[in-house]
Order: structure tokens, then sequence, then C-alpha cells
């Protein structure tokens, strides 16, 4: 907006009339409202309008809530005589609540207290030696002890339940928002792997996935291998309550027709409550709906059992109940 426009917008005001911060928001019901006065919005009565409405209604008249508050609460026609930072730049607007920073930047904030006055260069400097070491991006380390402390204070103590589900959930998270960043660790490999002998590009969810898709690629046996979504099965998650939706990893199906659905977990998660609970669904659905397929858990000790051909587990019974 030019300074013609902001002088009009002053120039309309009600002489003597001023407000301050406090005065023109306000909350109704909960919910945040801004005083839009008759005088400048050219209607008869004075009204209470949310930010949204109130930018709507400020772009009518072709400005924004920075020279509305530069009118209202400042009391000024040029945008020559908004706040400065004690260095002389010009700080940032925020918003009408806000209104304008103090400072220009963090290092002013830094170099000048709360008074203005500007801090002398030994000041700084033993400031800055002392902190050395201990500040970063996100605020001060811990020192030693208290790590020492914490670590203590930890040690021996489980993680709940809740706790580890929420985990698994944020990671998760984490990892469809920014793959790119997410640790890999051994057995958490992902990516896609096309099979030349099952004409399908399977996306795998760890290094153990890969490998059971590669040795199905070697089984003469296995005539199609594919994701398990035919055999997606609702369970109740015993930790939330809630019920929720479970896709086995694979489905085999054999030269003579069988169909084995298989579910790949590190052997120390076999008997945990939500895998055990995923598991005693799809069974109680394979027995209620009298399916002709058979269900296995196979796990790092039958993927990488050297004295044991993996088509054996496959074709045997599931050993994990």
């Amino acid at each position: 907006m030019n300074g013609d426009k902001l002088e009009y917008l002053y120039n309309l005001r009600p002489n003597g009339l001023s407000y301050d911060a406090s005065s023109i928001a306000k909350r109704v019901n909960g919910k945040l409202v801004y005083y839009f006065p008759k005088w400048m919005s050219g209607k008869t009565e004075d009204e209470w309008i949310s930010l949204k409405m109130l930018n709507k209604s400020l772009k009518l008249l072709g400005i924004d809530n920075q020279e509305y508050y530069d009118v209202m609460v400042l009391s000024i026609s040029d945008s020559k005589d908004r706040p400065k930072c004690p260095c002389g730049t010009y700080t940032r607007y925020c918003s009408p609540t806000i209104g304008y920073r103090k400072y220009c930047s963090m290092d002013c904030q830094i170099k000048f207290n709360l008074k203005g006055r500007k801090q002398s260069e030994e000041t700084i400097r033993k400031r800055s030696e002392g902190m050395k070491g201990k500040k970063n991006a996100l605020g001060y380390h811990h020192t030693e002890k208290a790590k020492m402390a914490m670590s203590k204070a930890r040690k021996g103590v489980p993680h709940s339940d809740i706790w580890k589900l929420n985990s698994s959930i944020a990671a998760s998270l984490r990892y469809e928002r920014m793959p790119e960043k997410m640790p890999s660790y051994n057995n958490s490999k992902r990516g896609k792997y096309y099979s030349e002998k099952f004409q399908y590009e399977f996306t795998y969810q760890s290094s153990w996935e890969l490998y059971f898709i590669k040795e199905c690629d070697t089984i003469d046996r296995i005539k199609v291998l594919k994701r398990g979504y035919n055999y997606i099965t609702k369970y109740v998650d015993p930790i939330s309550n809630k019920i929720r939706r479970y896709e086995p990893d694979f489905e085999v199906i054999l030269d003579d027709g069988s169909v084995i659905v298989v579910e790949i977990k590190p052997y120390n998660l076999v008997s945990d409550s939500v895998v055990t609970s995923k598991r005693n669904a799809i069974l109680d659905r394979i027995n209620n709906e009298n399916l002709s397929i058979k269900y296995i858990t196979l796990t790092e000790i039958e993927l990488y059992n050297s004295e044991l051909p993996l088509i054996d587990y496959i074709l045997g019974d599931n050993i994990y109940k």
C-alpha cells in the first residue's frame, strides 16, 4: 500500500480517537474477533469480526491488517514511522494482536538489553565465552551431571505399551514425510524390487521381506506371489481398544493351487499383544468363513535357516500360535 492510502485512512479516523492493542481484539465464545469500526467500514454500526473476515473487508478497501494496525494502534499516517529496532532497521510485523517485533533479529535481541542500551563489547565477549559448547539452535545442552541423573532415573523403567504405540505411529509419519532423512536399520530397509518371475514390482518394508521375495523367485513350486491385500481383516487393537485393519504381508499360491498367507515378523515380536491380536483375527476369519487357505508367520529364524529350505516352512504348519 502506498503512503497516500495510509494517510487517507488515517484522516478518516475521528479526531482524538485512539486504540490500544488490547481494545481491538477480544474473545467471543472462545473465538478471537477483531474490532472493525464504522468509520473504516463505511457501515452504520461497529462490528466484531474474525481475522478472515477482517482481511477480506480490508482487501476491499485496498489495505491489509498491517495498515489496519498502523492506523488503529500506532496512529501513524506514514509507513516511515513504523517501529524500528535499536539498530535502526525496521522490525517485522506479525499480526493485529502481536503487532511489530521489538528487534529485527536474534543478534540484536542479544546485543541490546531491555532498556535499549547497547551492551559493551567486553560484556558480549564474556557471554560468548561462557556459552561456548552449551548453546545450540534449540537452546542449551544439559550438563554432564544432569545427563547422568536423567540416565539413572530412566534405567530399568520399561516403556508402556501406549508409549511404544505412539512412538511407532510417530516413526511411520516421519518416514512418510521425509523418508530420505530417516535412519536405515539392518531389518528396516525399504524400497522397490521388480520380480521377473512374477512380473510384479513389490514394495518391501524391510530387508527380510526383500529376502523372502528373492527366495520365492528361486522356488519352482511357488507360481504366484503377491501382497496380502485379498485378506485384509479387522481386529481389535488391545492397546487402544479400537477396531483396525490388518493386511498380511504376502499371499503365496503353489503349483497345486493351495494358498498360503504369510506374515513376516521379528522373533521378539511374535508374542506381542498387537501381533497376537492380528494373528488370532485372521485365524478366526479363516475358520468362520471356511477359507481354503493356510496362515503362517515367518521370523528371521526360519528365513535364514541354512539347514532347512524355506519351502519346508511354507508347506509346514504355523509354529507360532
